[in-house]
C-alpha cells in the first residue's frame, strides 16, 4: 500500500466479488465434458490468500459481508459420528 499511496486523493475500500464458484464434489458435467482443474487451482489460491493475510480475508459474495450472530455450542452434541475420540464406549458389565 506505501507504494501506491499519493498524498492529496481519497481512497475507499473495495473488493472483488467472484460468482458461480461452487464445491468441487458438486459439478454438474455433460457426458462428454472432460475435468477441468481451474476450479480447484482457484480453491487453492483461495486458501493461501486467506492462510497468508488471515481467516476469511478473502471469501465467497455468498458468506455475506458482516456475521451479526455466532451459533452458541455449549451445548453441542458429540459427533459421534465424525470423530473418534468422541465415540460412546459401552462397558461389558453385564455379567
Amino acid at each position: 500500500m506505501r507504494k501506491s499511496y499519493r498524498p492529496g486523493f481519497q481512497y475507499k475500500k473495495t473488493g472483488v466479488m467472484l460468482t458461480e464458484l461452487i464445491p468441487g464434489d458438486q459439478v454438474q458435467m455433460s457426458l462428454f465434458e472432460e475435468r477441468d482443474d481451474q476450479h480447484n487451482h482457484l480453491q487453492a489460491v483461495v486458501d493461501q490468500l486467506n492462510k497468508k493475510l488471515g481467516q476469511n480475508t478473502v471469501r465467497y459474495a455468498s458468506m455475506g459481508m458482516r456475521q451479526t450472530w455466532r451459533m452458541r455450542q455449549q451445548r453441542k452434541s458429540p459427533c459421534y459420528t465424525t470423530q473418534w475420540d468422541e465415540l460412546l464406549v459401552v462397558g461389558d458389565k453385564c455379567r
